[in-house]
């Protein structure tokens, strides 16, 4: 009955009328009236990268969950059973079994596999089509999980009745704030994570009357054994442990909590580890400070793949203490509002007539009371600037953003007698859009990152540019020579920090989850954007085009004859289109595989001058490739495009969670600017149609709200409005909980709420390339409850940016811009509802009016 519901045809635009008028603010706000009990479903968080905290707000005793993004158990910290899987490990660790010393491989065989292996799985799949790649999998010893440090809590001394309560998380101020009233004392507390000063911070004011005592502490979620906390004053705590408290060679890290405060005394308990501050106080600043030992610039050979600085994170964490102490409060608090709002004013979208909503209802009972059908556009604007606010929290440190951005909390677990500290999934690094470690649905790497660029974040994708550089390439080139016997370098689809790049196998891991050669290719089609969109040539120069040239060279001998279907057309094989179980998973001609690698080597064709390339036999050689190369664009029995080129073995009922195959239509785009004539445009487009139609909404299979979001940007990219808006409503009906995030079931998932961004601005502007005439489409996939609206701010490819308003679902005001790269003038086409409004040389630094 819901697929019929939800099945294209049935899909009906409506928008939303309700009666009082929210302020332009409130789409830039969440708030509730209660104070949070529940992390997954009510905690705010905050962040500045390095750090994130989740807080409760509750008055009585508040807790501040805190996060280090480097901060994870396994890898060359933590010994481990060869051939175990990591929660074996763990449970052997827990039981005081001896085990082998570290020897960390990153996955990767200690001996090259037998290149006949390889030969011999390839001829197989070229004779029936498929083969098993098992030989290929090589266990996942010492993967490790991120790790939860534990809480900081603010606990009030004493009882007392609280009225007038509200929290928000305040969107353009990057900060939570809670306000209540205690008999007469009116408090307030704001918290927030300075980038500048790297460090998080509780401020509290009170006024009316004496605010009432606090004691303060850490709680570790730990043995007492295994951390340490002690008074370094009367005002700080140093709190000292491992990510992984049953062994003494895990990541060490360290925490420093310090207060300022007006109107009352602290006293620090050694015995308790806790602060205490008496009544009376009217304005308590908490500065806290945290580090690992986690060195991303160590993961080389020549550095022994340690991934550690050797530090005293104490010592780190008093350093940094002082930097922050030698700065008031309302210093670090501008440094911070200058440095947020540099980021998040740099755009601005406003979804509908917003005089027609209100914000009176809390964002949970919204939430409660949202469905598809009627929509709730104060919520369509909240998802969306929320995705923007999460991104520039969690992508600033060391790592870039993943399953669960920077946050996570500890779980009580019967079966240790103690707390899980990990998270699910590990909360690693995923890059298939999205690929499942053990049968269940984790992260899409990439997908984190839809609408950096366009919502004018691409600042921060440098994190992510440093994970693949620093941790995927060191042993992705070992991974591409033991099991490949090729050049370059290769990952797969899971990755932790210490790199891992080989493919997962054993326990319960099956090669549908892990034949994915492309993963870190489908990553650089990013940072080819990111050249695109900013015209970034020192980036381009310095770092991008190295990155795709050295993955090129592993393609370049990874590319075969597609003897199956006996043609010279070069394919992949082995191969597997993410996580399908249709085929044994070692096939051959997999549509995700031969579009992100024609990207690739297209990406390096444009580029090539530009990084000043002059070795014309490689290029001359990714041309020739290029050119031989199918082109994964085949059309099937039923209409559909065909997941794999070579075999229409596609499914009409098959509603499986991902839809690898219609990449090329986003976030790629070699099937949206589809030029070639058989098959022509309009038939691709049609076949694309036919395959997401037949996938259906993303309900039977695990109910993403990931799995919705990617429809709902192919859908716009078809210009199919009215779809693409009910999966995106959709998602927020199935997948959006109280606090904004996303879940699947009981776990948070960050991918649906950072591709939100890139999905929107799917609907409301286009241009699938900057090569000349650079085509752009404004209100491409518009809903008719969007029909009024406005951005600012907003990016393109070639270095063009875009400001306009529209009304009755057409454009009113607005300028195009050419302000970023240069000096060649660029030939523009801009079409609105497929009306050719404006073309010509648009100059650097020159703009055009867009009515």
């Amino acid at each position: 009955m819901l697929v019929q519901l939800l099945a294209i045809s049935a899909f009906v635009a409506s928008g939303t009328t309700l009666a009082s008028a929210a302020s332009l603010s409130s789409l830039h706000s969440i708030w509730d009236d209660t104070w949070a009990e529940d992390w997954y479903t009510q905690y705010y968080v905050a962040g500045n990268g390095p750090l994130g905290i989740a807080v409760s707000s509750n008055p009585a005793n508040d807790e501040v969950v805190l996060n280090l993004d480097t901060l994870w158990q396994g890898g060359p910290f933590s010994p481990y059973v060869r051939g175990m899987d990591f929660f074996s490990q763990q449970q052997t660790l827990l039981n005081n079994i001896n085990v082998t010393q570290n020897n960390y491989t990153g996955g990767n065989p200690t001996e090259p596999l037998d290149p006949s292996i390889l030969k011999g799985i390839r001829k197989e799949i070229m004779t029936n089509g498929n083969a098993s790649v098992a030989a290929l999998q090589t266990g996942y010893d010492g993967y490790g999980s991120y790790s939860t440090p534990g809480s900081f809590f603010v606990s009030r001394v004493g009882n007392a009745t609280v009225s007038n309560y509200k929290r928000s998380t305040l969107f353009q101020e990057g900060k939570i704030q809670a306000t209540w009233t205690e008999g007469k004392v009116n408090l307030q507390r704001e918290y927030y994570c300075s980038y500048p000063t790297t460090s998080c911070h509780i401020h509290t004011n009170s006024t009316g009357g004496k605010a009432p005592a606090t004691v303060n502490s850490f709680f570790t979620a730990r043995p007492p054994s295994a951390s340490n906390i002690t008074c370094l004053s009367s005002s700080s705590l140093l709190y000292t442990s491992s990510a992984d408290p049953t062994i003494t060679e895990g990541m060490q890290f360290s925490f420093i909590a310090k207060v300022t405060v007006t109107g009352a005394t602290t006293t620090c308990s050694s015995s308790t580890g806790a602060i205490s501050i008496s009544a009376g106080a009217t304005d308590v600043f908490w500065s806290i400070v945290g580090d690992t030992q986690y060195d991303i610039n160590k993961g080389t050979r020549e550095t022994g793949y340690t991934f550690s600085n050797g530090k005293d994170t104490a010592a780190v964490a008093k350093t940094l203490i002082a930097t922050v102490d030698a700065l008031s409060a309302s210093q670090i608090a501008a440094k911070h509002a200058s440095d947020w709002s540099a980021l998040y004013s740099g755009f601005e979208l406003v979804l509908g007539d917003i005089s027609e909503i209100s914000d009176t209802k809390t964002t949970n009972a919204s939430i409660e009371a949202f469905t598809w059908e009627k929509g709730d556009l104060l919520l369509e604007n909240n998802v969306f600037n929320y995705g923007r606010y999460l991104l520039i929290s969690c992508a600033r440190g060391t790592l870039p953003a993943s399953l669960q951005g920077v946050w996570s909390i500890y779980t009580y677990d019967d079966t240790i007698s103690g707390y899980d500290l990990g998270a699910p999934w590990g909360s690693d690094f995923h890059a298939d859009i999205n690929l499942p470690n053990a049968a269940c649905t984790p992260i899409l790497l990439e997908q984190n990152y839809w609408g950096a660029e366009s919502t004018n974040l691409g600042s921060l994708t440098t994190t992510l540019w440093d994970l693949v550089q620093k941790t995927w390439i060191p042993r992705g080139t070992e991974t591409a020579a033991l099991l490949y016997n090729s050049s370059g370098w290769v990952v797969h689809d899971e990755m932790n920090p210490f790199g891992h790049t080989a493919m997962k196998g054993g326990f319960d891991v099956a090669s549908e989850w892990s034949d994915f050669q492309v993963a870190g290719t489908w990553i650089l089609a990013q940072a080819f954007d990111h050249f695109d969109y900013a015209s970034d040539s020192t980036f381009w120069k310095m770092r991008g085009y190295s990155l795709l040239k050295s993955n090129a060279q592993f393609w370049l001998e990874n590319l075969f004859p597609n003897e199956f279907s006996s043609t010279s057309a070069l394919v992949v094989a082995p191969c597997n289109s993410p996580e399908q179980p249709l085929l044994v998973p070692g096939s051959l001609d997999c549509t995700i595989f031969q579009h992100t690698i024609s990207d690739l080597f297209r990406f390096i064709l444009r580029g090539a001058a530009i990084a000043g390339e002059t070795d014309q036999a490689f290029l001359a050689n990714v041309a020739n490739k290029l050119a031989n190369m199918d082109k994964g664009a085949h059309i099937g029995s039923w209409g559909q495009l065909q997941e794999w080129g070579a075999l229409d073995i596609d499914e009409p009922t098959d509603h499986h969670r991902h839809i690898s195959h219609l990449y090329g239509m986003y976030p790629g785009t070699s099937l949206a600017a589809w030029n070639a004539s058989s098959p022509s445009k309009s038939e691709i487009y049609s076949a694309v149609a036919t395959s997401l139609q037949a996938r259906g909404n993303g309900t039977d299979d695990s109910n993403t709200g990931w799995g919705k979001m990617h429809r709902a940007a192919v859908a716009a990219t078809l210009g199919n409005a009215t779809y693409s808006h009910n999966l995106y409503k959709y998602a927020i009906q199935e997948n959006i909980v109280g606090n904004l995030f996303d879940h699947l079931g009981s776990i948070f998932q960050i991918e649906a709420n950072l591709a939100a961004p890139g999905v929107v601005l799917q609907m409301l502007l286009q241009s699938h390339s900057s090569l000349s005439p650079q085509v752009v489409t404004l209100l491409p996939a518009l809903p008719a409850a969007w029909s009024t609206g406005s951005i600012s701010g907003a990016r393109l490819r070639g270095g063009l940016g875009v400001s306009m308003t529209w009304a009755n679902g057409k454009v009113t005001s607005g300028t195009i811009t050419y302000d970023r790269g240069g000096p060649a003038a660029r030939v523009v086409e801009v079409y609105e509802a497929g009306v050719l409004k404006k073309m010509g040389t648009l100059a650097f630094g020159e703009s055009w009016s867009l009515v």
